[in-house]
C-alpha cells in the first residue's frame, strides 16, 4: 500500500513538472492573435455582463470622439442591469498591426432576450483601434458598436 501511494506521488509530481515545462516553452502568440483573444474576451465579458472584465481591455485614454472611457463605463453599468441575456456572435476579425498599434475590423451579431427573435438580432460592424501598453492590447477608440448599447435596453 505505501509503494501504492508513493507511486501516485510521483506520477502527480511527474504530471505537474510537465505541466510546468509545457507551460514555460508554449509559444507566445502573435500580435494578431492576441488582439483575437482580446476580442473574444470582451465578448465573454458582455456576455456575462461583466462591465469590470470588458473595461480591462479598455484604454485609460479611450476617446472615440463621441464617448470617453468614463462614458463607456457608465453605459456598460446601465446596459448591464437589464434582466435580458445577452449573446454576442463574432466573426474572426482582420487585423492589421502597425507596430504598438493596430486596427481589428470585425462583423458581429448582438442579440438580447429569447433565443431566436429576428427583431433581437443587431447586426455590427465594428472597427476597433488598439495600442499595446505594457504588453497588453487596449481598445483606444472604436466604432460601430454604438447601436448594441440602444438594442439591448
Amino acid at each position: 500500500m505505501k509503494r501504492l501511494r508513493l507511486g501516485i506521488a510521483g506520477l502527480a509530481v511527474l504530471a505537474g513538472v510537465g505541466v510546468a515545462l509545457w507551460w514555460l516553452s508554449r509559444p507566445d502568440l502573435n500580435d494578431e492573435e492576441q488582439i483575437t483573444n482580446t476580442i473574444i474576451e470582451i465578448k465573454r465579458a458582455v456576455e456575462t455582463k461583466d462591465a469590470g472584465r470588458v473595461l480591462k481591455y479598455i484604454d485609460h485614454d479611450y476617446d472615440d470622439g463621441f464617448y470617453k472611457r468614463k462614458d463607456l463605463t457608465q453605459l456598460l453599468v446601465g446596459g448591464f442591469r437589464t434582466p435580458e441575456e445577452f449573446r454576442v456572435e463574432v466573426r474572426p476579425p482582420e487585423v492589421i498591426v502597425s507596430g504598438r498599434e493596430a486596427e481589428a475590423r470585425l462583423q458581429a451579431v448582438f442579440s438580447w432576450g429569447a433565443l431566436g427573435a429576428d427583431d433581437r438580432r443587431l447586426p455590427l460592424s465594428i472597427v476597433a483601434h488598439l495600442r499595446k501598453t505594457g504588453g497588453t492590447w487596449k481598445v483606444v477608440k472604436a466604432a460601430g458598436w454604438e447601436p448594441a448599447m440602444a438594442g439591448g435596453q
